[in-house]
């Protein structure tokens, strides 16, 4: 049986094993072992064997009338949009050669060129229905027709193809669906075009944004397919950008890159809600990174006020009031409490926090995350040496301790500090009690109510409410002398609360 083969039929097969061989590593490699294998075979062929003939048939004449653009005159009109806008080399604009797209066109000008040819292609559409009519203002229609000319001339040439007079148009509902594909892929150019850097750095944004653009220049061709209409120059850039992007950025699409995966388009209505969700999520991300970038400053203009403020300014106080209420809207924001970047802020300024200052409840996760972190760095450092001398405070409190049992509660336990306090009032014992939020204080009785505990440190500034209140209780009930620690583990600080708190000093 012959078989015969048109030149289109060649230039397809053509086109597609080049697109294979581009989008598959494993398929190249086998085209290039059968090329050698093909080449060697030739060589030990004798040169009188004639090839197997081709047979041409002629192209059969164009119909009376067709449902849409002659496939011929759109391909040639593609052809010429893209060597004139130096899409393809002089060497590959022949009809026979594939395309290859090299540089592409910037996407902002691809976005508006997709509005437009939308716009063109709800005129186009429109018009047809109101040339029938026995009235219809053929000066206003054209008038329109040409302004969206003009435009297109202003968008580097932009075709407009479907505002020709030789075009057959699909039907409405098609063209319908094609204007409302041009939207999509217009609008997943708009959202592409947004992307700042922190969003280039994010991958699950990355992949959102590529995804959906895929899916809507996947979902036009596939229209443009099912109309019997040629690609178009719009949706061909989109897909060499997005192809050369995702390879640069090593993120994969499962679907709506290959012909064989398409998107539907009829799905549009559903697809123009995702896009417009998306563009309002980002945006929202990016307004509350900016928030959170004022914040910052914010935060850190006051701690340096604090750190060089004078013992006793009154201003300070505001700035902490100032540094409490950042805090607690970094983290509104979605800032975790164990953020590096805020907790460099405020380490430098902990000690500093005045005594009669309460902590916020808003900000006490960002403290207790502080606290765990300072007590790592402790367990990952051996001890530091005693101290040589003690201040008169200091000295002052070991004598009335020396040799007691002392409970402290709240935060993380810290072994050196625990060790600094043993040794600053020689103490017999310093049980440190970790607290947890939202856990029952009865296990705090146990250790208060022993014989031999003499005296009870609150820390505030670590401990919960709940924690704070239920000590204070408990020690007051059994007459251990309960104190209250505003600030950190500062032996001296401690000491100076000792003696105003149950001594009277």
């Amino acid at each position: 049986m012959d078989h015969a083969f048109t030149p289109e039929d060649w230039n397809e097969l053509r086109h597609a094993l080049k697109r294979l061989v581009t989008e598959s590593p494993a398929a190249k490699r086998m085209a290039i072992s059968i090329a050698e294998w093909l080449v060697e075979t030739a060589s030990h062929v004798r040169d009188e064997v004639a090839p197997p003939p081709v047979v041409i048939v002629p192209e059969p004449p164009p119909p009376e009338r067709r449902e849409v653009l002659r496939a011929e005159v759109a391909a040639a009109a593609l052809e010429e949009n893209l060597r004139r806008n130096s899409m393809v080399a002089p060497a590959e604009a022949a009809p026979v050669s594939g395309i290859a797209l090299v540089p592409t066109r910037p996407l902002e000008l691809l976005a508006r060129r997709s509005r437009l040819k939308a716009e063109a292609m709800r005129w186009a559409k429109e018009r047809r229905g109101l040339e029938i009519a026995p009235d219809a203002p053929h000066l206003a229609l054209n008038e329109r027709t040409q302004r969206l000319i003009v435009q297109a001339s202003q968008l580097d040439a932009c075709g407009l193809w479907m505002l020709s007079r030789e075009a057959d148009l699909p039907p409405d509902d098609s063209m319908h669906i094609l204007a409302a594909c041009f939207d999509n892929l217009a609008l997943a150019l708009d959202v592409t075009i947004a992307l700042d850097a922190k969003d280039w750095e994010d991958r699950d944004t990355l992949f959102a944004v590529f995804e959906i653009l895929a899916e809507s220049q996947s979902a036009l061709r596939r229209a443009l397919i099912e109309c019997g209409l040629p690609p178009d120059e719009e949706q061909t850039h989109a897909f060499y950008w997005l192809r050369r992007q995702t390879e640069q950025h090593s993120v994969y699409l499962e679907r709506f890159m290959r012909l064989d995966n398409p998107a539907d388009p009829a799905d549009w209505e559903a697809r123009s809600r995702r896009l417009h969700e998306l563009e309002q999520r980002l945006a929202d991300s990016r307004s509350q990174h900016r928030t959170q970038l004022e914040l910052r400053k914010r935060l850190a203009y006051h701690a340096k006020r604090i750190r060089n403020a004078t013992p006793g300014a009154e201003f300070v106080l505001d700035d902490w009031k100032k540094v409490d209420d950042t805090a607690a809207a970094l983290l509104q924001l979605g800032v975790r409490p164990s953020e590096r970047e805020m907790r460099e802020e405020l380490l430098p300024i902990l000690e500093l926090r005045p005594s009669q200052l309460d902590l916020p409840e808003a900000v006490r996760p960002i403290y207790q995350e502080i606290d765990r972190y300072l007590a790592s760095k402790e367990f990952d450092s051996p001890p530091p040496p005693p101290a040589r001398e003690r201040s008169p405070t200091v000295q002052k409190v070991a004598d009335l301790l020396r040799g007691k049992r002392i409970v402290l509660i709240g935060g993380v336990e810290r072994p050196h500090s625990r060790l600094a306090l043993e040794r600053a009032f020689e103490l017999q014992e310093l049980e440190w009690i970790t607290t947890r939020e939202h856990e029952s204080t009865a296990y705090l009785e146990a250790p208060i109510a022993r014989d031999d505990t003499f005296m009870v440190l609150v820390l505030i500034r670590w401990a919960s409410h709940s924690h704070s209140k239920d000590s204070m209780t408990l020690a007051k009930q059994r007459n251990k002398r309960p104190v209250l620690l505003p600030r950190g583990y500062n032996p001296n600080q401690v000491a100076e609360e000792i003696l105003r708190q149950q001594f009277g000093e």
